[in-house]
């Protein structure tokens, strides 16, 4: 049943993957940070954990997601496995979607009143 959760991956494989995907959403979410604003209407002054993870939650658990389906798919559609380079970069891209998707169609955005 592994085997068919990760593909052709090696579990280490997949891991140390899953890993550096993750670090790259991390850093793609954190410079998104010195692009907010302040003034905004439902958007504390001072930067805030709580407040960032929970207006960002969907856009993270739709990061995970894809990053989850390209790891496990991508040996399959490229013919090779995914090195730690190209997860990184996957990571990185993957959440500038999520980020395209919620800034466009809303459908990732939280209400920031309930958030405060």
């Amino acid at each position: 049943m592994l085997q068919k959760l990760i593909g052709s991956n090696d579990l280490s494989s997949f891991a140390a993957a899953f890993f550096f995907a993750l670090i790259g959403v991390a850093l793609s979410l954190l410079l998104q940070t010195t692009k907010r604003d302040i003034n905004a209407s439902g958007t504390p002054f001072h930067f805030s954990w709580s407040f960032f993870l929970a207006d960002n939650i969907k856009r993270i658990a739709a990061g995970l997601i894809l990053i989850y389906i390209a790891i496990r798919f991508y040996p399959e559609l490229f013919g090779k496995p995914i090195n730690e380079y190209l997860a990184f970069v996957v990571g990185v891209g993957l959440d500038k979607v999520a980020e395209l998707i919620k800034n466009a169609s809303g459908i990732l955005q939280v209400n920031r009143d309930k958030i405060n």
